[in-house]
């Protein structure tokens, strides 16, 4: 997932995160199918109470918004 965004100081960053490093709930991390980046990716199952949990280390506390690449 690429996060990118800009800082409540107007500070632009960019990120790579990589999904298969999240704490997950009723996910499993797959190498099976290709086209992803890193050493797998998160297959949700279609589970209704399944997610991945990312956390992000800002250097300034505030509000941050931030946009996703890579997820629905």
């Amino acid at each position: 997932m690429v996060l990118t965004g800009i800082s409540a100081q107007f500070q632009s960053f960019s990120a790579i995160y990589q999904a298969e490093t999240a704490v997950l709930c009723k996910a499993i991390t797959e190498t099976k199918n290709s086209g992803y980046i890193g050493d797998a990716y998160v297959n949700l199952d279609n589970e209704p109470v399944s997610y991945l949990e990312i956390k992000i280390g800002m250097a300034v506390a505030g509000a941050h918004l931030i946009h996703k690449k890579g997820l629905p």
